[in-house]
């Protein structure tokens, strides 16, 4: 007698199938039972998105937050920075300028410096002053347009304007990319005095370059 004939049933196609899943694995079965575009961020767990998921050149500046890469996480030499020895100088007219307790600050120096990039302006302030009455001594005010950077005072000479001293002051300030004028003004606090060989410099120094101080506003 024959062998009895085996019939394929959908009872038999539904177990096979069902065995062959189990076999490749539940990563085979999740996959199989998910549409495309249908894994959302709910569905993954924190942290276990790894480098090796992510497509080459996958991340992009659009994807990245403003202002928070920063230190370690950006290579320098990679970064076009403009070079920290651009000085913009500015000089007064020659001659000798006259401060009287009795009037406004005068300016006597002035510089439009333009930072290429955020970055720190390194402004030094330098004067030769002579006293017009004993014991006088000099407000120094250095301004970026109108934004006080630093007040000073500073001691002329002798009276009668027989001794000139030199003066100096140096200021780093934080700035933005654009152009800085840069405003230096003295008035005495008593008396008279004289300034000559008044002079404004500014040195730029880019955001993140060695030496520079802690990131500009």
């Amino acid at each position: 007698m024959p062998p009895p004939r085996r019939h394929l049933t959908s009872a038999n196609t539904a177990s096979a199938t069902a065995l062959a899943v189990a076999h490749a694995g539940s990563g085979a079965a999740v996959a199989a039972g998910l549409a495309p575009g249908s894994v959302r961020s709910a569905q993954i767990a924190n942290g276990q998105v790894k480098t090796r998921d992510l497509a080459a050149k996958a991340v992009t500046g659009a994807k990245v937050a403003p202002d928070t890469l920063t230190g370690a996480d950006v290579r320098e030499s990679t970064l076009n920075l403009p070079p920290a020895s651009r000085v913009h100088s500015g000089n007064a007219a020659a001659g000798v300028t006259t401060l009287l307790s009795s009037g406004p600050a005068v300016e006597v120096a002035t510089v439009d410096a333009v930072a290429p990039a955020r970055g720190f302006l390194v402004v030094t302030a330098d004067a030769s002053l002579a006293g017009g009455s004993a014991g006088a001594f000099v407000y120094t005010g250095l301004y970026d347009g109108s934004r006080l950077l630093a007040n000073n005072l500073w001691s002329p000479g002798g009276p009668g304007g027989t001794d000139w001293v030199a003066q100096s002051s140096t200021v780093t300030v934080p700035v933005a990319a654009g152009q800085h004028r840069l405003r230096l003004t003295l008035s005495p606090s008593s008396g008279s005095a004289k300034v000559y060989l008044q002079q404004l410099t500014a040195l730029f120094v880019p955001a993140g370059a060695a030496g520079a101080p802690p990131a500009a506003d």
